[in-house]
């Protein structure tokens, strides 16, 4: 099995840029509507508008994936060890993007608000999205991360195998549970979302099956044929169609990707996918500080709106999240994220400092996992 999967580092680049278009129809498409413009119409057919939110569910099963992954130390000291790791990764950046999110925007927040979000608690708690919107996804990310951390990583059931099983089929009844009664019987914990995490940790399990990687073929050609039966007008607007779509579109497009990695077939391997797939994380929450916020004064107040096609808007949004993203992720969150669980993991249990440098992001294969975006 390769060390480094190129291609699921490239689908990462590709499926924040895809959330940053989103956010560009919502935020910009809405402008230009507001003031009598045309909106893009290459968002115009079907359900493209809304398609860039499958950036999403492709985040969630890749940070199954990864932690499907990974490498640790089992029992209390792992536990720590683990969720320092994934602390490190995720919050830094974040909570930086998220105080620079509330001193330049202009809608109202609270302090209370303000504590929840930095406690990745605030749609748990409220049912509402954090100060800084796409943080609703990080959030999942840490539920998912402890109940790992609590079924797996504390070997309290035994193997890696049936602790991930364990998991799995919880959130599964959970899900159903949810779906099945009028009430959201258990909430956060229950949303459908929570199984694309269990996609990943399925690929995990089995992407050393040759019998299995063999298919990668098939799995892709099903998931371009999932993601673009989304897009068309035949499948409708129901919202609960569409995201059960985008969630088994990304399972195979990811399995898909891993499985012919395996065999041998690499794709997205250019420096620009490598690059932007390192960086997706920064313009994951970056762009959404830009467009919510700094760049919402001269398209609105300043009617940029009505001198910028919006095509090329579009295009400029893109190249200045990635640009940013980019520059973002050098300048800060790398040495950021280095300092940060250097200074964690000197509380370990077992002491264990980064004397393995490289071994990226915590063990295992060097795929980096965040997820990154609500629509």
């Amino acid at each position: 099995m390769p060390k480094v999967f190129l291609s699921i580092q490239g689908l990462r680049g590709i499926a924040a840029l895809l959330v940053v278009v989103h956010h560009y129809y919502a935020t910009y498409g809405s402008i230009h509507k507001l003031a009598g413009g045309d909106l893009p119409w290459l968002l115009s057919y079907g359900n493209l508008a809304v398609f860039g939110a499958v950036g999403v569910p492709i985040f969630f099963v890749i940070s199954g994936l990864v932690i499907g992954l990974q490498r640790f130390e089992t029992g209390a000291a792992g536990i720590y060890d683990f969720m320092a790791k994934r602390l490190a990764r995720i919050a830094p950046l974040y909570w930086v993007m998220t105080l620079a999110y509330v001193c330049w925007a202009s809608q109202l927040w609270t302090w209370p608000q303000l504590g929840r979000s930095l406690l990745f608690v605030e749609r748990p708690v409220t049912g509402e999205l954090p100060a800084l919107g796409v943080g609703w996804t990080l959030e999942y990310e840490m539920f998912f991360y402890m109940a790992f951390a609590v079924a797996v990583v504390s070997g309290i059931v035994g193997t890696r195998a049936r602790g991930a099983a364990i998991l799995i089929s919880v959130f599964a009844l959970m899900v159903y549970v949810n779906l099945s009664t009028d009430a959201a019987v258990f909430g956060f914990s229950g949303a459908p979302v929570i199984l694309e995490f269990c996609g990943g940790l399925i690929i995990a399990s089995t992407i050393q099956n040759r019998a299995v990687t063999r298919l990668w073929l098939p799995y892709l050609v099903v998931a371009l044929a999932i993601l673009f039966l989304s897009t068309t007008a035949f499948v409708g607007e129901s919202r609960n169609v569409i995201f059960s779509m985008w969630g088994a579109g990304a399972f195979c497009l990811v399995f898909g990707l891993a499985a012919a990695e395996v065999e041998g077939r690499v794709f997205m391997r250019g420096r620009a996918f490598q690059m932007l797939g390192t960086a997706s994380y920064a313009i994951y929450l970056v762009h959404l500080v830009l467009q919510g916020s700094l760049l919402k004064w001269p398209i609105w107040y300043w009617r940029w709106d009505e001198i910028i096609e919006p095509h090329l808007g579009l295009v400029l949004m893109v190249s200045f999240a990635a640009s940013c993203g980019l520059v973002v992720h050098y300048g800060f969150e790398v040495w950021a994220n280095a300092w940060f669980r250097r200074w964690l993991l000197q509380w370990s249990p077992t002491r264990l400092q980064l004397s393995h440098p490289q071994i990226a992001d915590g063990d295992g294969p060097r795929i980096r996992a965040v997820a990154q975006e609500p629509s």
